[in-house]
């Protein structure tokens, strides 16, 4: 069987291949499974020998995910192949979803936020 697909049974006919399903890889020939993404990539079709690193302002958060998912407001992703969104600091906030740097913005004098992933500072 090719890279992106599997042989299911030793000793079947290599036409018998099945394809890896979104999320999961082989990357040569002769593999009987196929291989989950680790987090911080994916695959989002069938058939892939390689899994993609997610994009940044993005994160795949756990093995075997056929899709990225944006960083929440509050959050950012300054580099590609994450796990996971870094939180904007106390008293910082971020307001829009799928930053890919640190974008926080300080609160204002008389605002604060008490905790890091907020979207806005309170008065």
């Amino acid at each position: 069987c090719v890279a992106g697909s599997y042989l299911a049974f030793q000793g079947s006919a290599s036409n018998n291949c099945g394809l890896c399903v979104a999320g999961s890889y082989t990357s040569a020939s002769g593999f009987t499974t196929c291989t989950p993404c680790i987090s911080g990539t994916y695959s989002s079709g069938s058939g892939m020998s390689v899994c993609a690193s997610c994009g940044s302002g993005q994160v795949a958060g756990g093995a075997g995910l056929s899709s990225c998912a944006k960083c929440a407001a509050g959050y950012f992703a300054a580099a590609t192949g994450l796990s996971a969104c870094t939180g904007c600091v106390a008293g910082s906030y971020l307001a829009f979803q799928g930053s890919a740097s640190n974008n926080c913005g300080l609160c204002v004098a008389g605002s604060y936020t008490s905790a890091s992933g907020f979207t806005t500072c309170t008065p």
